[in-house]
């Protein structure tokens, strides 16, 4: 997975919570993903604004303690996400 890769959420998506769950929605799909806390931080941070090298520096600022497991964590989550059609890669836009 490229770390200058900008993942972000496509069209259509509806999020709720529920109890310590994020519920991601696909209306035309009629799919429901249930998110836990850290999966719910991860999907949050890749709204296309950043790369996914850029979420894993927050991740790390933020968790110091667990800076050896979060690029693992995070990619499985992130192919998790994908596969399952909560969240897109996009390359970088060169100008």
């Amino acid at each position: 997975m490229r770390k200058d890769a900008i993942p972000g959420s496509p069209e259509g998506l509806q999020t709720d919570l529920l109890d310590d769950e994020l519920l991601v929605y696909d209306k035309e799909t009629t799919k429901v993903i249930a998110l836990n806390a850290t999966a719910s931080l991860i999907w949050s941070l890749c709204d296309g604004s950043r790369s996914l090298g850029a979420v894993e520096k927050l991740l790390v600022e933020a968790y110091p303690e667990g800076a050896s497991r979060i690029p693992a964590e995070m990619a499985d989550t992130i192919e998790m996400l994908v596969k399952e059609g909560a969240l897109e890669l996009g390359t970088p836009s060169v100008e």
